[in-house]
This record gives structure tokens, sequence and C-alpha cells, in this order.
């Protein structure tokens, strides 16, 4: 399965973008169908699609609930 995505990088370390909020362009507020379908504009506000995580360098998951990078 392949699928587009948002990734963020630093100097250390990269992550795909599950949900992404900028200007309040893209109503948020939807049923649960659309979140597991997915919304939006990957490269603008968007909520990625209830897709399993496709391979991992390691095999873990971290979600930043908090905002901060």
């Amino acid at each position: 399965m392949e699928f587009d995505v948002y990734c963020e990088f630093d100097s250390e370390h990269g992550w795909t973008v599950i949900q992404r909020r900028l200007d309040g362009s893209v109503d948020f507020y939807r049923g649960w169908d659309d979140y597991v379908a997915g919304f939006g504009n990957l490269s603008r506000e968007h909520w990625l699609n209830h897709c399993p995580p496709v391979g991992s360098n390691n095999g873990s998951q971290y979600v930043d609930m908090t905002g901060n990078v």
C-alpha cells in the first residue's frame, strides 16, 4: 500500500505529521468516517487517514499531543 504523507524534519529526526492545523481553513469538526478516510490537503491543513504505519526503522511510534516540536 502506498500513500503520500507530510513530514517534518530537524537536524536529528524526521516524523510524519498526522494532524496539521495552520489557519482554520479546514473544518475539523467532523464525524468518525471522515477521520478514517482522512481529509484536507497534505501541503496545508489535514488529518492523515487512519492507516497503520507502513514500515519503520525501529518499530517505535511517538505522538506529540502538545504541539511542541
